[in-house]
């Protein structure tokens, strides 16, 4: 991708899609999902806000928050990707976000290396899970878990709050 388009971008089988930067709501819920992940997960890997990652060497993305296992983060190259989506991901919705987008996105990530797929919807203050088996939405009153992390679980509303 050229240097000049590669803070706002992604691409996208081969197709470079420009992006806006995240509002300060969008933010503030990445924030507090990768701060409710991040003591949680250290144990299995590492927890990052705008994790890039590579399905193809023509489709490089981002992860609104992502969680790799250990084994995966330490084999990324200096200069390369993650290669396939984190074993955990987190997409904070915007108002640009279509519902093809979300869920071409989320079965390109379920079918490379992600083991659960998040959306989270400040609109509907709702998380919505996905795994290869399942889907299951978590809203305001439930507290939202995972597998990766058995026992753990965190309040929906704290991460819209």
């Amino acid at each position: 991708m050229p240097e000049h388009l590669t803070q706002f971008c992604e691409l996208r089988n081969g197709e470079i899609v420009p992006m806006a930067p995240p509002k300060h709501r969008h933010v503030k819920i990445q924030d507090r999902i990768f701060e409710a992940l991040f003591e949680v997960c250290r144990p299995f890997g590492k927890a990052r806000v705008e994790m890039p990652f590579a399905l193809s060497g023509f489709d490089l993305r981002e992860a609104d928050v992502g969680v790799a296992s250990w084994a995966r983060w330490n084999a990324i190259d200096d200069d390369g990707y993650l290669s396939g989506a984190p074993d955990l991901m987190v997409e904070v919705l915007s108002a640009s976000n279509t519902t093809a987008e979300m869920l071409e996105r989320e079965a390109r990530c379920l079918s490379n290396a992600c083991m659960e797929f998040w959306t989270a919807s400040p609109t509907d203050q709702t998380i919505r899970v996905a795994t290869a088996s399942s889907i299951r939405i978590y809203q305001s009153g439930d507290e939202v878990g995972s597998s990766l992390f058995p026992g753990w679980s965190v309040p929906v509303a704290q991460l819209f709050s």
